[in-house]
């Protein structure tokens, strides 16, 4: 999504900021095969505690966006646009039927936002 007048662009992802750790696949799959469990399951809870830092970043910068978009909405428009922005973020792919049944309203409002 590209940025316009109203709304900011998303976020740009976070991986610019993850420390990388470049352990070849076979290296790690040898340690687990000769029974270095203990170095091997060091580097998987490091790869998995990045992940969660990753995941949390993410979800607080999708949750900021949301919110600022939802003020900007608030203050420009009436109707259902604030829940549109809601389940926009619930569930990014819409069609003017989701939006008809999920915000139950007519057809007619479901396509004016879209």
């Amino acid at each position: 999504m590209q940025a316009n007048q109203r709304f900011p662009a998303w976020p740009a992802p976070a991986e610019a900021h993850l420390p990388t750790v470049a352990v070849p696949f076979e290296s790690t799959t040898e340690q687990k095969e000769l029974g270095d469990i203990d170095t091997w399951l060091s580097m998987f809870l490091d790869a998995v505690s990045i992940q969660a830092v990753d995941a949390v970043g993410r979800a607080e910068q999708l949750t900021d966006l949301r919110e600022r978009y939802r003020l900007r909405v608030q203050d420009t428009t009436r109707g259902s646009a604030t829940q549109l922005v809601d389940l926009a973020f619930e569930q990014p792919v819409l069609t003017s039927r989701i939006v008809e049944q999920r915000l139950e309203i007519t057809r007619p409002s479901a396509l004016s936002p879209l």
